[in-house]
């Protein structure tokens, strides 16, 4: 008679749990966990009970949002307020904490939890207006990290350091043509052509910066790399998704062409993908070879023709004169010393015989 009896009030209780279940609204998934809380809930701290009921808010809270962003609104769901009403009281700093985390990250408000407590609050308008503010900055200095990582700058050269002393521009461009990337937003190329250390790929990388910072996509390859990466991936079946991945950015960088001779099948790889550019997005390239010695690393004139043909038309060339930066910087660190001393810099050191 005993078993039955309590067989019974185990039916009974079961029962009383799956109600409680239902009466929580969480997802199927979350049952378990529903059960374990409804079954434990009387001899839990007053605390963690309110902190189980945020949560479950809080899932409910989330769910009424997916609606809202699909078209409809959930029934029973009205807005996040019940869920500080039902945390309110006797929570600790701790679970408001870790209730507000789960908020944010179900908004996609990833740094708010973070910096909300750095804003200063004279109005509630204010105080939303400057955290949202910072928010926004926060998003944009992720997206300008990111951009760069996916441009592959070799190192940071920026416009300010440049000196446009040697350079020599064609009658129809301008400095502030480049500079303000109006070039980038008329789909036109930019050739670099001079000696080795003359600034051209400090120029390209300036730009570049410049236009990834100001939210457009960059790429930046020397040319050897950039040829040994098609023929790569085109052996191994990628060569789709990695132009397609060129096609995406609104400038590309090829640097030093004409230092070493490209193989054959690199060179019509490499023209495919500058050709593609063509009207459709900027190419920026720095040489130290003038056109009619392109040929020496093309290796084929017609290819070489139509490579040229593409990139003058719509474009500018820009001669870069004068020394070599870095020779003219170590040179001027040789001699630096002797100035000290007192000695002529063209005076040629005595060597004595002992």
């Amino acid at each position: 008679m005993t078993a039955v009896t309590n067989r019974k009030s185990s039916m009974r209780r079961i029962r009383e749990i799956l109600g409680l279940y239902h009466e929580t609204g969480l997802p199927a998934w979350q049952r378990p966990r529903a059960v374990v809380h409804a079954a434990m809930s009387r001899y839990l701290p007053e605390t963690i009970r309110a902190y189980l009921q945020g949560v479950a808010a809080l899932d409910r809270a989330t769910r009424g949002l997916h609606a809202v962003g699909s078209g409809g609104l959930r029934p029973g769901f009205h807005s996040l307020r019940p869920v500080a009403a039902d945390t309110a009281g006797g929570v600790g700093d701790e679970m408001k904490s870790a209730l507000l985390q789960e908020q944010c990250k179900a908004l996609k408000l990833g740094s708010v939890s973070r910096i909300h407590t750095q804003i200063a609050f004279g109005s509630r308008e204010q105080f939303l207006t400057d955290l949202f503010a910072e928010e926004l900055k926060i998003r944009e200095d992720n997206r300008n990290r990111r951009r760069l990582k996916r441009a592959g700058f070799p190192q940071t050269k920026t416009l300010e350091e440049f000196s446009w002393e040697n350079i020599v521009l064609p009658p129809q461009t301008t400095r502030e043509h480049l500079t303000d990337l109006g070039f980038i937003d008329a789909k036109e190329s930019v050739i670099c052509m001079g000696g080795v250390g003359t600034g051209k790929t400090h120029l390209v990388i300036a730009l570049g910066l410049k236009a990834a910072l100001s939210g457009k996509e960059v790429r930046f390859f020397q040319t050897v790399d950039l040829a040994n990466r098609l023929l790569e991936k085109n052996a191994k079946g990628t060569l789709g998704s990695f132009t397609r991945d060129l096609e995406s950015c609104d400038l590309l960088i090829v640097d030093e062409l004409g230092f070493l001779p490209l193989h054959r099948h690199a060179a019509e790889l490499l023209f495919q993908v500058i050709a593609n550019c063509y009207e459709r997005r900027s190419v920026a390239i720095t040489t130290n070879l003038e056109f009619g010695q392109w040929n020496t690393v093309i290796n084929d004139n017609r290819l070489t023709a139509a490579l040229i043909d593409r990139l003058v038309h719509h474009g500018h060339v820009l001669a870069f004169t004068g020394e070599s930066y870095r020779l003219r910087n170590a040179l001027s660190q040789l001699n630096a010393p002797r100035e000290s001393d007192g000695m002529d810099p063209h005076q040629k050191p005595s060597i004595s015989m002992t």
